[in-house]
């Protein structure tokens, strides 16, 4: 991290971008979608005038939910902090590196304190160099856990609700089948 006492610490910087499964439209025309490039504009437009930040590879998850950990761009960035590759972690908001705030709270005040890295979290306003994970920080990562499992509920319940009304609601029309013009299946005869 630092070489000698006149030279400024420099941290490798993991950014690390997540953006749910529900942007389908972009995963499936085969590019980034908006989000993910919004977030990184935005992370790197706040490290752009902060020299003490080496960016190493950017780790995006897109299309990944963020109420589990078992994603593969943040269990990168997590291994490149325990084996000292990485120094400071820098996200848009604590939502795109946790939706659990079990999970999220045990990283931020049991795991990763235990480690020489440095979690910047640009619009919650935090960064452990200047202050700790606390009550503001808790509750709002309750309310991004409780909006995603707001979000799955309603979405299950539009879906089956369209289902009982007998209108298909899933993505691809079975073979040999076709969508008329009230969204319900008809055979296709040939």
């Amino acid at each position: 991290m630092q070489n000698n006492a006149n030279e400024m610490a420099v941290f490798n910087t993991a950014i690390y971008v997540r953006l749910s499964k529900e942007d389908i439209v972009a995963a499936q025309s085969g590019r980034e979608s908006n989000s993910i490039t919004n977030q990184k504009q935005l992370i790197l437009d706040f490290l752009k005038d902060k020299p003490e930040f080496n960016i190493v590879p950017i780790r995006i998850d897109d299309g990944y939910t963020g109420t589990n950990m078992k994603r593969p761009a943040v269990q990168k960035a997590l291994a490149g902090i325990f084996c000292g590759k990485i120094q400071a972690l820098v996200v848009k908001d604590f939502s795109r590196l946790s939706r659990n705030h079990l999970q999220l709270s045990e990283l931020l005040e049991l795991i990763l304190p235990g480690y020489p890295v440095r979690v910047i979290s640009i619009a919650d306003g935090y960064d452990s160099a200047r202050s700790s994970y606390n009550m503001d920080s808790a509750i709002k990562n309750l309310f991004y856990e409780y909006y995603c499992r707001d979000i799955s509920h309603k979405t299950r319940e539009a879906l089956y609700g369209k289902s009982r009304e007998g209108i298909y609601a899933a993505g691809r029309v079975p073979y040999g089948y076709r969508r008329d013009r009230q969204g319900r299946l008809e055979i296709v005869e040939e």
